[in-house]
């Protein structure tokens, strides 16, 4: 299978403690190449598989991590609550599998 080279972004907000404010932040940032490795290794070879494998390394990479949580509350709001990277990207998954599978044109169904 010929794996399209494709510069994949997907934005997140997540808190940079050096700047001290909240950032756009890639989640792919290095993945693409993996991912491909993994196709034509035939470890990935349709969307459900994509998904999982996608799933996995987001919930490593992202899920429960401090570097990787911020608090956000209302304007006038005692009540604060905390979220993650991968809180952001959970529902969205489905999404970002067929962004995947269509930037990289792999054809899956």
């Amino acid at each position: 299978m010929i794996i399209k080279r494709a510069n994949l972004e997907w934005n997140v907000l997540r808190w940079d403690d050096s700047k001290k404010k909240v950032i756009n932040y890639d989640i792919f940032t290095g993945m693409a190449e993996d991912i491909a490795r993994e196709v034509r290794l035939g470890h990935i070879y349709d969307k459900s598989i994509l998904r999982e494998y996608l799933k996995t390394r987001f919930i490593y990479d992202y899920w429960s991590k401090t570097e990787c949580e911020f608090l956000i509350s209302g304007l006038y709001g005692d009540e604060c609550e905390k979220v993650d990277i991968w809180r952001q990207i959970e529902p969205n998954l489905n999404k970002i599998v067929d962004y995947v599978n269509e930037r990289m044109d792999l054809k899956f169904k």
